[in-house]
């Protein structure tokens, strides 16, 4: 996985102001276009879990729910849109459970953070 043009609009926590950040990327590397705090840490947690922005986000009820643990992970939210390998991407995060949490920490070098 080597082509990327993301846009990360980050709301680090409830009411303060959204951020946004871009990372452009090929088979060599995170672009100089890209504006992520870490390009290259985002890159490589795109290329290792980036198939997490191509799948639908799980339903919020219902079984699924259910076994996601009610651990509160933080207030920050992200979208994230753009292309990935010439798919179009359009998924939000949170850190409201413990499978959103786990999805967060994946790509956390894109959506704001530094765990992958």
């Amino acid at each position: 996985m080597t082509s990327m043009d993301l846009t990360v609009t980050l709301a680090p926590a409830a009411g303060a102001p959204e951020v946004t950040f871009r990372l452009v990327g090929g088979p060599d590397g995170p672009g100089p276009a890209s504006t992520v705090p870490d390009p290259h840490a985002a890159y490589d947690a795109v290329v290792r879990h980036g198939e997490r922005l191509l799948l639908p986000a799980l339903p919020r009820q219902g079984a699924a729910v259910s076994e996601a643990r009610p651990v509160f992970g933080g207030e920050q939210r992200a979208h994230v849109t753009g292309t990935l390998e010439g798919r179009p991407v359009d998924r939000r995060f949170s850190r409201s459970d413990s499978r959103e949490t786990a999805r967060w920490d994946a790509l956390a070098p894109l959506l704001g953070g530094s765990e992958a």
